[in-house]
């Protein structure tokens, strides 16, 4: 007879800010440690255009077909997803929320980085 042990998922706290137009993403686990990831604002407007083509795609698909750095795609990809820029459907697959999803993401990025700035 196979036991399991209980699934503990860990909580965390998600804080986003954007830092020499880089956009931060730091992350403070329940045990009390962190850690953060950055993403240039070219991989950033990447990401964001490449999701125009209306198409689902992951992260890694991504990161591939731009060549880019995975935890910068990754950075910005859950930035949108925290922003309702893209969402998550069939098959852990992300699609745009809406048919500006460029813009969408524009204007998400510039009011963080406004908001930094006050």
């Amino acid at each position: 007879m196979i036991r399991r042990l209980p699934f503990m998922r860990r909580t965390r706290t998600v804080n986003y800010s954007i830092e020499d137009d880089y956009l931060r993403r730091a992350v403070t686990r329940s045990d009390g440690k962190s850690y953060a990831h950055h993403c240039s604002r070219e991989v950033y407007e990447a990401v964001a255009y490449a999701m125009e083509d209306g198409q689902g795609h992951t992260g890694q698909e991504l990161s591939k077909t731009l060549d880019l750095p995975f935890t910068q795609v990754d950075v910005a990809f859950q930035f949108m997803k925290d922003r309702g820029v893209i969402e998550t459907r069939r098959k852990r697959r992300s699609y745009a929320a809406s048919r500006c999803v460029y813009e969408d993401a524009m204007v998400e990025f510039l009011a963080l980085a406004g908001a930094n700035a006050d």
